[in-house]
């Protein structure tokens, strides 16, 4: 008899196992293909351009608001230079408007030697900037950087009639 009840107990369990196995759900899981054709593709734009390493960029002062009055002007290593021309007829232009962060250069043109000296004689920094320190001959050039707004007068004393002219820095 025992071994009557241990064959129904097996008969039992394949039953239960094969019932199992027909009436249970299918539950495969899913492959990544699936998933991948399931999903929404979300195409993300980027908001900055990012330069690459390889990419230099060139920055150009801009123009001044107001064109300067007198000499020619150019642009030479991002700054904005302004010619003045010494002839033995004086300064040309013999008035001159510059905006603040300019250069002016005074060329010599003349047959003399040229000395530019600020005729305001005092300890400020412009009389101290645009005191030439020594004359220069003729071709040859005097460059000055200016910071500061106001007016400078300047002449060149090695000439006889002592030519003058001013800036005015704004």
């Amino acid at each position: 008899m025992d071994q009557k009840n241990m064959l129904l107990g097996v008969a039992l369990l394949i039953i239960l196992i094969l019932g199992a196995y027909v009436l249970w759900p299918n539950a495969e899981l899913p492959t990544v293909e699936d998933i991948a054709s399931s999903t929404p593709t979300i195409a993300l734009e980027p908001k900055v351009a990012i330069p690459s390493v390889t990419q230099q960029t060139t920055v150009t002062p801009a123009a001044p608001t107001q064109a300067p009055i007198g000499g020619a002007r150019s642009l030479e290593n991002n700054v904005w230079v302004t010619e003045v021309i010494f002839t033995d007829g004086g300064f040309s232009p013999a008035s001159l408007k510059v905006q603040a962060g300019e250069e002016v250069r005074f060329v010599n043109k003349s047959s003399g030697a040229m000395r530019i000296i600020a005729n305001t004689k005092d300890s400020s920094d412009y009389y101290k900037l645009i005191n030439q320190p020594t004359a220069v001959a003729k071709g040859k050039s005097f460059q000055v950087s200016l910071f500061k707004t106001g007016l400078f007068i300047f002449s060149n004393p090695n000439v006889q009639s002592n030519p003058s002219g001013s800036i005015t820095v704004y």
